[in-house]
C-alpha cells in the first residue's frame, strides 16, 4: 500500500485525472450492468410465477375429481399427459393422507426434493420444485408435487447478461479515446504554467505567459501575470523598508537585539559598541552572548529570567543587572523585552532593549544613604505611635467584620471612615472612594435609595448635628429593603463635637420574618384562608363594632356533607383538593367586606356586617348553589358535593362571640336534620339547638376546670413485652365532677372541647403539667402526652412545648407526644409539620389508635413517627377473634417494614399478652399490666404556684412488672 501511494505521487496531473475519470466510469458501467442483470432476473421471476399460478388451477381441474373418487389409474394417465404438454420434469400426486398414488418422471421410492422459494435459487439446479393442493368444493383431497424445467429461462438470462457486458466494454473504450484527445492539450498548457512559476521562484520576476486563450487556463495565465507583477513590486518595497530599518536601528541610543526562539542572537545594532566596547560582529560571533557580558553575581538570575521570557512569550521591562565592559569596568543596565510573532502567529523570538542606568544607580546610592539617616530619625516616632496604630488596626478590623454599616463623619459631615458593610447596606459599589466626600455625596452613589427621599434628606442633617444619641429610625428603600439608622455624637474630652458615627442595619429579613410569622399565625396553611384564631379575633371586633353602630352581624357556619367519606374512600390528598377548590370557589364569589375563614377540618365560617334579610337569603342561596355545582373527576367516578349551612345573627341570637358560634353551629345541624344540602337560621326550639345548649354547658364546665386547675393527670405504664421493664408512661386526663364526686373519662368531655376549640387549652394544660412532673421527678422515665388534631393548626404549639422544656430544664427525650391516626391523616401537611418540629426539639412521636382508619395504611410512610400504637379495638378479645389476629399481624408487618416500634394498648388478660409477645410486639399497655394511678401533689397548687410541688409516688412507678 505504501509503495502504491509513493508511485501515485510521481504521476502527472494528466495521468491522475484520466485514471480517476476512467475508474469512476468503469465503476458506473459495472453497476449499471449488474443492476440490469438483477432487474432481468426479477422480471423473469415474476413471469415464471405467473406461469406457475396458471398451472395450479389447470392441475386442480384435471386431477382433483379423479383423486377424490379414488381413480388412481386415471390420475396416472392425466399426469403423463400433463408432463408431456407442460414441459414438466416430474409430477407426483398424493391423496389427502399424504400417500403417493401416482407419479410421472419421479421414482416414488425416493424422497421428494425440498420446495423452492425463489426462481434465482432454482436456476442453478435447472428445476423449480413446487407443491399444489388439490381441492373439490373447498375440501382438500390431496396434492400434486411438480418439477418445472427452468433451464432454458436461465440460459436466456445469461445471454442477455453477456450482451450487456459487451456493450459496457465498448462504451468504456470510447471514453478512453475521448479522454486522451481532450486532456493532452490541457496538460501541455499547465506544464508551461509550472515552468513559469519555477522561474519566478528563482528570482526572475519578468517572466510572463501568453493570455490569448479565453478558457479557464487563459484566465489562470492572466492571474499568474498579475501575481508576478505584484510580487516584483512587494520585493522592491521590502528592500527599501530594510534599508530604512537599518538607517534607524543602527543609530538608536539603546542597544536593540533580536533573539531567536532558541535563545540565539540573530541581530544587534551598532549601539552595543558604545555600551560594551564590543562590535556587533563580535557579539554575533559570541555563542554565549549576552550571558558572557553579564557580571558573575547577576548571571544566574539573568539565565533564569531569559528562560522564563522565552517560555512565557510575554512582555516585560525594568530587569536590572550589571554588565562587564570590554575594558573590565561594570555598567548597570536595564532590560525591556517583547515577543515577536510572524504573520501566521508563529513565535519568532524576543526583541530586547538594553539601556544604561549607571547615573540613576549613583543617584540612588546617595539617596539610600540619606534615607538611612531619615529612617533612624523616624524610628523614635514609629515606636511612639506603634501603640496607637495597633489600637487603630484592632478598631478597623472590628468595624470591618461587623454586619452593621458604620460611617464616621467630621463636624462638616465629611466621611472620615466607612466600613465595607456601609457600602453593602446602601448598595454603593465597593470600588467607590468615600473618604473625604460629604455624607450626602456618598449616599448619592447608592444604587438603592430611600423611597421618601425628601423627608430623609431634610431629617438627616438634623440627626447628624444632634448632641444626643438618636432613637432608631427605619428607612424604607425603593427596592423594598428596610434599614434602621442610629446616629451617635462623638465629643472630645472638652465636650466639643468631633463629628458623629452613623450605624445602619439591614432589618429587611427580620421584618419579613415577622410578617411571615404574623401571616402564618392567622392563616390556614392548606387553603390560605384565615384560621380559627384570626376568626375569633375578627368576630369579637365585628361584634363590638356592630354594638357601637347599632348594626346587625351575621355568622354563616357551614361544612361539607359526608366529607369524611371522601377522605376514607379517595384518600387525604383528594380531600385536600376538595377543600382547596371549595375555598377558592367561595372566595371568588365574596365581597371585600365579607370575612371568610376555615375553622378546621371541613368547617368554614363567613362574617357579614350590616346585612339585610334579602342579602342574607341571597348570600346563603348563592353559597349552596356554588358548592352544589362543584364536581370532581376521580378516574371513572364523578364526585359531587353538598354542604349544610347555619346562620346566627347578632344581637338577635347571641350576646357573646362564643354564644354566636354555638348558635351558628346549632343552626348548621338544624340544616343537616332538614336533609342536608340546605341552610337554616338559628331556632332556639330545635333539637339540634338543645344539643348545642348542652355543648355550651359543657364548655362552661371545661373552662371552670381549666381556671380552677381541677383536671387530674393519671399515669399508666407501657412495658417491654420481652424483658418486662417499664419503657415509659402514658399521661391520661381525668375531670372530677364536683356535683357527683365521680372522675370523668376523656370520652365524656373531649368531644365538647374539640367543638368549641377549648381542646387547645386542654392540650397546653396537659403539656405543662406533664413537664412539671418530669422536672419534679428526675428519676422518672419518659411520659407520653396525647395532643389533639386541633393543635396541628397551631403553629405555636411546638414552640410552646420546646419553651416549657427549656424553662423547666427537662430533657426533651423524656417527653413523648401521641397523635391519633385519624387526626394525622385528616390534616396530613399540618401533621408532618408538627411531627418534624417536635423531632427538631428532641421529642419522640407516637401514632395512637393505629388501624382505626385501616384504609389509610399507605399514609404511614409519610408520617415520620417513632412509635405506633395498635388501636385497642383489635387487641381486646385477641385470643378469641381470629380476624383481630390477622389485623394485628398485618399492622405489625407494616410497622416493622417502616422501622417503627409497636405498642399494643388495652391489654386486659394474660393470654392476650402472651400472644402479643409471640407475635413480636415490642411493648404493651393495659390493666393486666398496671392500673392507671393519679399523680399526687404534696399540696393543692394555686394558680402561679410552685410547679415542683407536683410529685409521683415511687411505689406506684415501680410496683408492677409484666407477668411472665
Amino acid at each position: 500500500m505504501t509503495e502504491t501511494r509513493s508511485a501515485l505521487r510521481f504521476l502527472s496531473l494528466r495521468a491522475k485525472l484520466v485514471g480517476l475519470l476512467l475508474f469512476v466510469e468503469a465503476a458506473a458501467l459495472a453497476f449499471l450492468v449488474w443492476q440490469g442483470h438483477e432487474m432481468d432476473i426479477a422480471r423473469s421471476e415474476r413471469e415464471f410465477h405467473d406461469t406457475v399460478s396458471q398451472l395450479h388451477p389447470l392441475l386442480n381441474v384435471a386431477l382433483a375429481p379423479s383423486l377424490a373418487e379414488g381413480d388412481h389409474a386415471r390420475v396416472q394417465e392425466l399426469l403423463a399427459r400433463a408432463r408431456t404438454s407442460r414441459g414438466l420434469q416430474y409430477l407426483v400426486a398424493k391423496d389427502a393422507g399424504g400417500r403417493i398414488v401416482a407419479a410421472e418422471g419421479w421414482d416414488p421410492a425416493n424422497a421428494l426434493p425440498a420446495l423452492d422459494i425463489s426462481l434465482e435459487s432454482s436456476l442453478r439446479s435447472g428445476r423449480f420444485d413446487s407443491l399444489f393442493p388439490l381441492t373439490v368444493e373447498e375440501r382438500v383431497v390431496g396434492s400434486v408435487s411438480a418439477g418445472l424445467a427452468v433451464g432454458p429461462l436461465g440460459e436466456a438470462i445469461g445471454e442477455r447478461f453477456a450482451d450487456n457486458i459487451f456493450k459496457a466494454a465498448g462504451a468504456f473504450l470510447m471514453s478512453v479515446l475521448l479522454f486522451l484527445i481532450v486532456i493532452h492539450p490541457l496538460a501541455r498548457r499547465i506544464t508551461r504554467l509550472r515552468l513559469a512559476s519555477e522561474r519566478i521562484a528563482g528570482g526572475d520576476f519578468n517572466v510572463r505567459l501568453a493570455e490569448d486563450d479565453p478558457d479557464e487556463i487563459g484566465l489562470l495565465a492572466r492571474a499568474f501575470n498579475h501575481m508576478a507583477g505584484v510580487v516584483q513590486s512587494r520585493v522592491e518595497e521590502l528592500e527599501a523598508s530594510r534599508q530604512r530599518f537599518h538607517n534607524i536601528a543602527d543609530y538608536t541610543y539603546d542597544v536593540e537585539c533580536w533573539f531567536g526562539a532558541d535563545g540565539r542572537l540573530l541581530w544587534i545594532n551598532k549601539s552595543v559598541e558604545r555600551l560594551t566596547g564590543r562590535t556587533a560582529e563580535e557579539c554575533l560571533a559570541d555563542p554565549g552572548f549576552p550571558f558572557s557580558l553579564i557580571h558573575p553575581d547577576d548571571r544566574q538570575a539573568a539565565r533564569e529570567r531569559s528562560a522564563a521570557e522565552l517560555g512565557s512569550r510575554s512582555t516585560g521591562s525594568n530587569f536590572e543587572f550589571r554588565i562587564l565592559r570590554k575594558d573590565g569596568s561594570t555598567e548597570w543596565v536595564t532590560n525591556s523585552w517583547q515577543p515577536l510573532f510572524g504573520s501566521g502567529g508563529e513565535f519568532l523570538g524576543l526583541r530586547s532593549s538594553l539601556n544604561s542606568i549607571q547615573a540613576l544607580k549613583d543617584t540612588e546610592l546617595n539617596l539610600r544613604a540619606t534615607l538611612t539617616r531619615l529612617e533612624e530619625a523616624g524610628a523614635l516616632q514609629a515606636r511612639t505611635s506603634q501603640s496607637l496604630r495597633a489600637e487603630h488596626s484592632r478598631l478597623v478590623s472590628l468595624l470591618s467584620a461587623m454586619n452593621f454599616g458604620v460611617v464616621f463623619v467630621d463636624p462638616s459631615s465629611r466621611v472620615i471612615y466607612s466600613n465595607p458593610a456601609f457600602s453593602d447596606v446602601w448598595s454603593i459599589p465597593r470600588g467607590e472612594a468615600l473618604l473625604g466626600r460629604s455624607l450626602f455625596e456618598a449616599l448619592e452613589l447608592a444604587e438603592d435609595v430611600v423611597s421618601d427621599l425628601g423627608v430623609f434628606t431634610a431629617k438627616l442633617p438634623e440627626l447628624v448635628a444632634s448632641r444626643h444619641v438618636s432613637a432608631g429610625h427605619e428607612l424604607r428603600l425603593v427596592s423594598g429593603r428596610i434599614l434602621r439608622l442610629q446616629v451617635c455624637p462623638v465629643p472630645d474630652d472638652s465636650g466639643a463635637s468631633l463629628g458623629a458615627v452613623l450605624i445602619h442595619e439591614d432589618i429587611t429579613l427580620a421584618r419579613e420574618s415577622e410578617s411571615q410569622l404574623a401571616f402564618l399565625a392567622e392563616r390556614d396553611p392548606l387553603t390560605g384562608l384565615f384560621n380559627r384564631r384570626r376568626f375569633e379575633r375578627e368576630l369579637a371586633e365585628k361584634m363590638d363594632h356592630a354594638a357601637r353602630e347599632k348594626q346587625r352581624l351575621a355568622l354563616l357556619f357551614f361544612d361539607l356533607d359526608e366529607f369524611k367519606s371522601v377522605n376514607d374512600l379517595f384518600g387525604h390528598r383528594m380531600g385536600d383538593t376538595v377543600l382547596l377548590q371549595v375555598a377558592g370557589e367561595i372566595r371568588s364569589h365574596l365581597r371585600k367586606n365579607e370575612f371568610f375563614a376555615r375553622i378546621g377540618g371541613d368547617e368554614f365560617a363567613l362574617l357579614v356586617a350590616d346585612i339585610t334579610d334579602e342579602h342574607l337569603r341571597s348570600l346563603a342561596d348563592r353559597l349552596m348553589r356554588v358548592i352544589g355545582a362543584m364536581s370532581f373527576n376521580l378516574g371513572e367516578v364523578r364526585l359531587s358535593i353538598t354542604s349544610s349551612l347555619g346562620v346566627a345573627l347578632y344581637p338577635a341570637h347571641a350576646s357573646s362571640p362564643q354564644e354566636l358560634i354555638a348558635h351558628a353551629d346549632a343552626a348548621m345541624y338544624q340544616a343537616k336534620d332538614g336533609g342536608k344540602n340546605t341552610w337554616r337560621i338559628y331556632r332556639p326550639d330545635h333539637t339540634a339547638t338543645l344539643r348545642q345548649r348542652s355543648l355550651v354547658t359543657w364548655n362552661d364546665r371545661i373552662r371552670s376546670a381549666l381556671k380552677s386547675d381541677s383536671f387530674e393527670i393519671y399515669l399508666q405504664g407501657v412495658f417491654d413485652t420481652a424483658s418486662g421493664a417499664r419503657r415509659y408512661h402514658e399521661a391520661l386526663l381525668r375531670m372530677p365532677d364536683a356535683a357527683t364526686g365521680k372522675v370523668l373519662q376523656p370520652g365524656t368531655f373531649i368531644g365538647f372541647a374539640e367543638k368549641s376549640n377549648l381542646i387547645i387549652d386542654i392540650d397546653r394544660w396537659v403539656v405543662t403539667r406533664v413537664i412539671d412532673v418530669l422536672a419534679a421527678s428526675p428519676s422518672l422515665g419518659p411520659i407520653a402526652v396525647n395532643i389533639s388534631g386541633r393543635s396541628f393548626d397551631e403553629p405555636e404549639m411546638p414552640d410552646f412545648i420546646a419553651r416549657r422544656l427549656r424553662e423547666r430544664r427537662v430533657d426533651p427525650s423524656r417527653l413523648y407526644v401521641e397523635i391519633t391516626e385519624t387526626a394525622a391523616i385528616r390534616d396530613m401537611r399540618d401533621a408532618q409539620r408538627f411531627i418534624n418540629a417536635l423531632h427538631d426539639t428532641g421529642c419522640k412521636v407516637c401514632l395512637d389508635d393505629f388501624g382505626a382508619g385501616f384504609s389509610t395504611f399507605a399514609y404511614i410512610k409519610q408520617l415520620p413517627v417513632d412509635v405506633i400504637k395498635i388501636d385497642g379495638l383489635f387487641v381486646r378479645n385477641l385470643a378469641r377473634e381470629r380476624d383481630n389476629q390477622v389485623f394485628v399481624r398485618a399492622m405489625l408487618d407494616i410497622a416493622r417494614g417502616f422501622g417503627k416500634q409497636v405498642v399494643a394498648e388495652a391489654v386486659e388478660d394474660r393470654q392476650t399478652l402472651d400472644m402479643l409477645r409471640d407475635f413480636g410486639v415490642d411493648m404493651a399497655q393495659g390493666y393486666v399490666l398496671e392500673v392507671p394511678f393519679a399523680v399526687a401533689r404534696s399540696q393543692p397548687r394555686a394558680a402561679g404556684g410552685d410547679p415542683s410541688a407536683v410529685v409521683v409516688r415511687p411505689d406506684f412507678v415501680e410496683r408492677r412488672r409484666v407477668p411472665r
